[in-house]
């Protein structure tokens, strides 16, 4: 497993995927934003950085079409925007397995903000940060669970602060909880072996 995990700033991707690497890129979360400028400045910088983009669209694409994006890329990396609507289209392509199997293979994962918390065993911590009303057809909170650890992107930041502080208040018994900072990254090695990255 090579798990990049972002709240904001991507730049560590530069010390782990070489360049003219390709990456898939799911700018699925993104889509219940009238404006998602984050989509297009993330897919910008990749490019400077000398990566390939393949966009992958989850919501429009077949199953079969992404599955067989996956097999042909070096890295898959899942923006942010709502965790709940990008937990849906992956629910609704029934997709869960086939990331779950591009996670565990020697490809590196880069999620950035809804794309790291996908990753957590659970959603519900996010109820206060995401609308979930933006995906009336999620059958499960469950996340991908492929790390132990409950992701709370964007720490520090003044306009979350006090979601933040709720969050760690009311979960911090029932999760294990890792804050990321916006100049942060976590390389997962494994379910429970990590290392912070600035």
């Amino acid at each position: 497993m090579k798990l990049l995990l972002l709240s904001k700033k991507i730049d560590s991707i530069k010390n782990i995927l070489k360049p003219n690497s390709r990456i898939g890129f799911v700018g699925t979360a993104g889509e219940v934003y009238e404006n998602p400028i984050w989509i297009n400045e993330d897919k910008i910088k990749l490019q400077e950085f000398g990566y390939k983009i393949i966009d992958i669209d989850i919501t429009n694409n077949s199953i079969e079409t992404t599955i067989k994006q996956l097999e042909n890329i070096d890295c898959l990396y899942i923006a942010g925007g709502n965790v709940y609507y990008l937990k849906q289209q992956i629910e609704n392509k029934k997709l869960e397995e086939a990331i779950k199997k591009f996670i565990f293979s020697d490809k590196l994962y880069v999620g950035s903000s809804a794309g790291s918390c996908i990753c957590s065993p659970n959603l519900e911590i996010y109820k206060t940060l995401d609308d979930q009303q933006k995906a009336p057809n999620i059958k499960s909170l469950e996340g991908l669970n492929v790390i132990d650890f409950e992701i709370i992107p964007h720490y520090g930041r003044d306009k979350y602060a006090d979601r933040h502080k709720e969050i760690i208040e009311k979960y911090k018994s029932k999760y294990k909880l890792l804050t990321l900072e916006d100049k942060e990254s976590i390389l997962f090695k494994s379910r429970d072996t990590y290392k912070l990255i600035e």
